[in-house]
């Protein structure tokens, strides 16, 4: 039996999406219509089988919505969010390049989303060199990256006297007791949560 595709639709006027779905069903699909990003995204987990194929539908939308000045990026933001709750190995290429977006917010969701992903070995660096990068002019993101670094262990070895230059008050390199001991972040005694 051969399943009728279906089309996603998003608008918030009603009117546009019952157009929409008339147009789409007049071209054999099948129309699932959400009147917001977050409303879409909870039907795309309903009508998609698996993690993986969620996946390809997001990066299909980010392609559209590259790194970069856009002037509502809320779009950004969602997708960026909702692929942080998708433990993938792919997630994490998805994210990187929106460390460098010119919303502050898409900046923060990208980094969150590498950090809940958890995965050391594809967000350590990229979050390290944009930690220490001079484009990043935001202390919520250092904090963020900084806390994340010191609730996972991860090392700051490579670039250990830029992060201190650039590390929030509260924050500071744990130094290793020896030679060749591993350098990690640590939260001052007496720093506010």
């Amino acid at each position: 039996m051969q399943r009728t595709p279906v089309a996603l639709i998003v608008d918030d006027e009603a009117d546009v999406r019952e157009f929409l779905e008339e147009c789409v069903v007049a071209q054999g699909y099948q129309p699932l219509s959400a009147a917001s990003g977050e409303e879409a995204l909870r039907l795309l987990e309903k009508v998609v089988a698996t993690k993986e194929e969620q996946i390809d539908v997001i990066a299909e939308v980010l392609a559209r919505h590259e790194p970069g000045y856009e002037r509502d990026p809320s779009k950004k933001i969602q997708l960026i969010n909702h692929l942080g709750g998708l433990k993938q190995d792919r997630v994490a290429p998805l994210c990187v390049p929106y460390l460098e977006d010119m919303d502050e917010g898409v900046r923060y969701a990208a980094a969150e989303t590498l950090l809940r992903q958890g995965n050391e070995t594809s967000a350590r660096l990229p979050l390290l060199d944009h930690f220490v990068s001079s484009s990043e002019d935001s202390l919520r993101i250092r904090i963020l990256v900084a806390e994340g670094f010191v609730e996972r262990g991860w090392t700051v070895a490579e670039k250990r006297a830029e992060v201190e230059k650039l590390l929030p008050d509260a924050y500071q390199i744990d130094a290793p007791a020896k030679a060749g001991g591993v350098v990690r972040l640590k939260k001052k005694s007496g720093a506010k949560e």
